[in-house]
């Protein structure tokens, strides 16, 4: 007989957090207590994540107070969690109070504390994410793509395309290598502004990027915005002169 252990469990709760399934979620964790195994800090990260995927808050502080309970500390990948979680339904301030918990209980944000900062206010005030990427250098915490990409996205979700433009160009100054993540966002910025003819000119001009860049592949995604920033049977034309499949491709990033 193979007995679960609590990698076991974890593992489950991870399944269930990406599919959104909060109540499987807190199944496993209650199996796993049943079955004489105490949650762990992974244990309770991930059901910070699968809270904050199903925008539950009232879930997350419940979590966070058991937490509390069976007395484990939270570290930087679970405050960390816990404000990605708290940005989606806890208000523009929610994330900023687990910081200040977070750092006075001498837990010292890392760059995806600082990412989950910058994502809480993209889809409300992209001058107040971008003032978190200030604060993160200024914590000498370095950028990676996906902070540059999480500030272009800020941006990109109000059609700001030269602002997007600046954060990308601010990346590759500072060496810092895109990804078709980056590009595709910098692409969703120019469909967001509206299907003008410069617009459609510079998410050519993005597209055309990401084929000399030799690094980076389109796919779904770069379709879709494309489409959406120069039409479709211009997408559709350029897609096929770059060499790709007319069906287009299968990933989706």
């Amino acid at each position: 007989v193979v007995v679960p252990t609590i990698i076991t469990y974890n593992t489950l709760i991870d399944v269930a957090a990406k599919a959104s399934e909060i109540a499987a979620a807190e199944q496993w964790r209650a199996k796993m207590v049943a079955g004489g195994l105490k949650p762990n800090i992974i244990t309770y990260t991930t059901l910070f994540n699968v809270a904050g995927r199903a925008g539950d808050e009232l879930a997350v502080r419940q979590w966070y107070a058991q937490m509390r309970e069976d007395t484990i500390s939270p570290d930087v990948m679970a405050y960390s969690a816990l404000i990605g979680a708290s940005a989606r339904k806890g208000g523009a301030d929610a994330p900023e109070r687990w910081l200040w918990q977070m750092t006075s209980e001498g837990v010292h944000p890392g760059h995806v504390t600082f990412n989950a900062l910058i994502s809480s206010h993209a889809l409300s005030d992209p001058s107040r994410a971008a003032g978190w990427f200030t604060r993160m250098r200024d914590a000498e915490v370095q950028p990676e793509a996906s902070t540059y990409g999480a500030v272009i996205h800020a941006f990109a979700q109000f059609g700001l395309i030269e602002e997007a433009s600046a954060w990308f160009e601010n990346m590759e100054a500072a060496s810092v290598a895109p990804t078709i993540i980056q590009y595709n966002q910098l692409l969703s910025a120019c469909a967001r502004a509206g299907p003008t003819g410069l617009h459609a000119a510079k998410a050519e001009g993005i597209f055309r990027r990401i084929l000399t860049d030799g690094r980076s592949q389109p796919t779904e995604a770069t379709l879709k915005s494309l489409r959406r920033a120069v039409g479709r049977l211009r997408a559709g034309k350029l897609w096929h002169e770059a060499g790709l499949d007319s069906d287009g491709p299968s990933q989706t990033e």
